[in-house]
């Protein structure tokens, strides 16, 4: 889809086909430049690149079969991370390749580096069907989380403009993935993990057995604090509202949505705060758009739901059925995998630890009724010199004032987290960092 004022558009040009996993990839304008389904990967002329056919390591059948993402530092690259699926008994494990996009004329191709397997110390390698990409607290790269098989562990490992680490941050925490139905009796290594937006949370659906709500530290990649939520055939999709206050989960089989509040309290009040939604047709996966509204689909139909307005309390969250057309084309289990949010379109060179800052700017701003707060204060420079620009988690510019008056103010901006950049005309100085936008009752 492409997602225009007037709102999403069905787009009927793709080559792909995959019953799960897929993901795309579009630059800060919102261009698409590839996507893929984990065995193959396409361009933007919807041609497969010519090195991009076998050895990924993913599979279209795997819930989260691959995932594209910008290399931090480095506007010509992408890396495209797979993942094996239960038919092949997860023997492929967590794989990457690198995309440059300054090949074949700038529609790019798949390099050398190709189906490199990392390094996940579980019985045979092997992790489940969740991928997820968590934006560093750094707001420059990116923790890959996995799952291990017949274990507890959490693999996350840093993905920044060195590359990919060679060895992951382990934890072990909640309950262990194992069992289920279908093949080599793994069925609970399908289903999928998602962060929140503001990196804090991760919930994820183990198929045959129950969802689960973890706490994240987007700074360090452990994950901790387990919280089982519901037990339930055929558990799948899960999402975060962009307020980062509700998880959305999916029953496949019966069509069930069910919303949780991350705000009730305790973990026994956020389990006790489920509240069904609907409960109709197959539903699939879910997933958060750049609207900031959740998109779900519909297996065999061609069209998708939506959650209207996902911050809200229960059913105010007004689900809408068959709201968008797929034009013909037709939904089955999967929808594209993002990383959780994007760093700004530009990226600034980082300011040295030793230098003092010269702006005070505070990462969370909380504005309850009154949407005046300026959250972006200099201290002794002349206004004049600097220009401010404000990117949302989709890397799309929403203010950029050449003459920076001392202030950004949030009002009509979504909940959830954006990213600046101050640059001095000057002198060239240049601060960047994030915000978080908590919007009140």
């Amino acid at each position: 889809m492409r997602f225009t004022s007037s709102g999403p558009v069905a787009l009927t040009t793709s080559a792909m086909l995959t019953y799960e996993g897929c993901t795309s990839l579009s630059d800060a304008s919102g261009q698409l430049l590839a996507y893929s389904n984990g065995e193959s990967i396409w361009d933007s002329q919807h041609q497969m690149m010519p090195n991009g056919t076998a050895g990924l390591g993913g599979n279209n059948s795997t819930s989260q079969a691959a995932l594209l993402l910008p290399k931090p530092g480095d506007p010509t690259k992408a890396y495209l991370f797979c993942l094996d699926a239960i038919e092949n008994n997860l023997v492929g494990g967590l794989r990457y390749s690198v995309v440059d996009f300054s090949l074949r004329g700038g529609l790019g191709d798949i390099t050398a580096t190709k189906g490199v397997i990392l390094p996940t110390p579980t019985i045979g390698g092997k992790v489940t069907e969740k991928l997820a990409a968590v934006r560093h607290a750094n707001g420059h790269d990116y923790w890959i989380v996995v799952h291990g098989w017949q274990s507890n562990a959490f693999y996350s490992f840093l993905f920044s403009s060195a590359g990919v680490s060679s060895a992951p941050v382990t934890s072990n925490v909640g309950a262990i993935h194992q069992g289920g139905g279908s093949f080599f009796g793994a069925g609970n290594a399908v289903g999928c993990m998602k962060a929140s937006p503001d990196g804090r949370h991760l919930a994820l659906a183990q198929r045959d057995s129950q969802c689960e709500l973890y706490d994240f530290d987007n700074a360090t990649g452990s994950v901790s604090n387990y919280v089982r939520l519901a037990s339930h055939d055929y558990t799948y999709g899960v999402e975060f509202s962009p307020d980062n206050s509700k998880v959305y989960t999916t029953y496949s089989l019966d069509g069930q949505i069910t919303q949780y509040n991350l705000l009730a309290g305790s973990a026994a009040a956020i389990v006790s705060s489920a509240t069904l939604i609907t409960s109709a047709e197959r539903l699939g996966n879910l997933v958060l758009g750049p609207d900031n509204k959740i998109y779900v689909v519909s297996y065999g139909n061609s069209y998708l739901h939506v959650i209207d307005n996902p911050n809200a309390t229960g059913t105010a969250c007004n689900y809408k059925t068959r709201a968008v057309t797929l034009a013909g084309k037709q939904g089955l289990n999967g929808l594209p995998n993002f990383a959780n949010t994007y760093a700004a379109a530009v990226a600034p060179t980082p300011v040295p630890p030793t230098q003092p800052l010269a702006v005070t700017i505070p990462n969370i701003i909380t504005p309850n009724g009154d949407l005046q707060n300026e959250f972006f204060a200099l201290k002794g420079l002349t206004p004049s010199d600097w220009h401010l620009s404000v990117f949302d988690r989709w890397g799309r510019q929403v203010y950029d004032q050449a003459r920076y008056d001392n202030s950004w103010n949030a009002a009509g901006q979504a909940g959830g987290l954006y990213y600046y950049q101050l640059s001095n005309e000057a002198t060239g100085e240049r601060y960047r960092g994030w915000v978080e936008v908590m919007r009140g009752s």
